[in-house]
């Protein structure tokens, strides 16, 4: 096997695991949950009931805006795993579609924030500080804050959501 073929197989292995990498991550922290069962569900009960009752909405019109865009991101992907797996790798193709799926998440985003910031002009300052201790909280199976500690670093952010 020549040295430029063998480049261009372990380039195109090494983009196939990175790509199963962001597919499955993506996937695994989104599979079945709302957005907020992920955090602390006793910080959402110490709220007032009709306080409870705006989150949920909020969230839910959040995740329903975003339900498309999801869609969009799976249909993506497909596409991007096609790319990798044909017989030439189209570079300029790859990276439209990252581009794409970038502008995707960033949109996903978005309507997640705005429906923080929504949701927090709705409430008073006390009930603010409760939502913002919910959302600094990290969700998932392991906590962040716990692994920067350990590994000396103090000035990481507290959640990337």
């Amino acid at each position: 096997m020549s040295p430029r073929l063998k480049t261009i197989f372990f380039a195109s292995l090494l983009l196939n695991v990175v790509l199963a990498g962001v597919v499955l991550g993506m996937a695994s922290g989104h599979m079945g949950r709302k957005w907020h069962d992920s955090h602390d569900q006793s910080a959402l009960e110490s709220l007032p009931p009709e306080t409870q009752k705006l989150f949920e909405s909020t969230i839910e019109k959040a995740r329903t805006d975003n339900r498309q865009i999801w869609k969009q991101m799976r249909e993506l992907r497909e596409e991007t795993l096609h790319i990798l797996q044909a017989d030439s790798f189209d570079a300029a193709a790859y990276q439209q579609q990252m581009d794409r799926m970038r502008e995707l998440r960033d949109q996903a985003m978005q309507h997640k924030a705005d429906a923080v910031k929504e949701l927090a002009g709705a409430l008073p300052a006390d009930q603010r500080a409760k939502l913002a201790d919910m959302l600094s909280r990290p969700h998932g199976r392991s906590d962040w804050r716990q692994c920067d500690k350990r590994a000396g670093d103090n000035n990481s952010p507290v959640s990337q959501n």
